[in-house]
């Protein structure tokens, strides 16, 4: 009988084991630390502090956030620019939890309206010195299994009467998890291109189009931006190699780092 006993509870005790272990292992993981290198060596590590699983700030070298929720959605963000101390605030209205509207205090602001086929209408607004609103440009946004895979945009004010311009924006992803969709609120913001998808984007081809309706002519080219991953045993990407287009430095590797 005691032999029982003990198989019983040595039983038991290996499930509790497993089942902790295996719980630890899905939990979700949290950014606490990014680190950028560039082509020439320079580094930018960017330091992430959450509540739960809500981020406060965002804190690097040249410029620091600040994260206000309400009701567990990211309402606000202020940037401020370390260099010259000048701050930066957007501000997120949703309706029903769907992102509406983006309003920012440097005189832009994005409406965001929601399709019945899954797809997102936006169009983006400029006040200028008069206080005329003006649209610069306008689009859809295209989702496919949680992921952002294509944005459409046409560009309204263009240096060229009779041009229209298009650009083109496609995504192609793996199958692991991208570790902004971690944080509580961030897949809502839908003015962070790729960063809001569920997986990571590893293909990103931009093509751009003019065409004259006076002469009846099309220009179109198209470039493309591959990324490469490493993955820890969790699924979450802990290096990434990119053709870095935000800084034209050619490539810009990423370090995640996770709590």
């Amino acid at each position: 009988m005691n032999k029982i006993i003990k198989g019983c509870v040595l039983s038991i005790l290996l499930v509790v084991i497993y089942s902790c272990a295996n719980d630890k292992k899905n939990e979700a993981k949290l950014i606490t630390e990014l680190v950028e290198t560039f082509d020439d060596g320079t580094k930018l590590t960017t330091i992430f502090t959450h509540k739960d699983n809500q981020i406060v700030w965002t804190d690097n070298a040249e410029e620091h956030l600040e994260y206000t929720y309400t009701e567990g959605l990211i309402t606000k963000i202020v940037r401020t620019n370390k260099s010259d101390q000048t701050q930066v605030s957007t501000v997120f209205t949703y309706d029903s939890e769907k992102l509406v509207e983006v309003q920012s205090s440097d005189a832009s602001f994005t409406k965001y309206v929601h399709n019945t086929d899954g797809s997102v209408s936006y169009e983006h607004f400029v006040t200028n010195e008069t206080k005329v609103q003006i649209r610069q440009f306008h689009g859809v946004l295209s989702f496919e299994n949680g992921n952002l895979v294509k944005d459409s945009r046409v560009l309204d004010v263009v240096e060229t009467e009779g041009i229209i311009t298009k650009i083109v924006t496609s995504f192609e992803y793996d199958s692991n998890k991208n570790p902004y969709h971690t944080i509580q609120g961030f897949a809502k913001l839908l003015n962070q291109n790729e960063l809001v998808s569920v997986n990571n984007s590893v293909l990103s081809v931009v093509e751009n189009s003019s065409t004259s309706s006076i002469e009846d002519q099309v220009l179109s080219s198209a470039k493309m931006y591959k990324s490469n991953f490493k993955y820890n045993a969790d699924g979450y990407p802990t290096e990434q190699v990119t053709e870095n287009e935000k800084r034209n430095l050619g490539y810009l590797k990423f370090e995640y780092i996770y709590e």
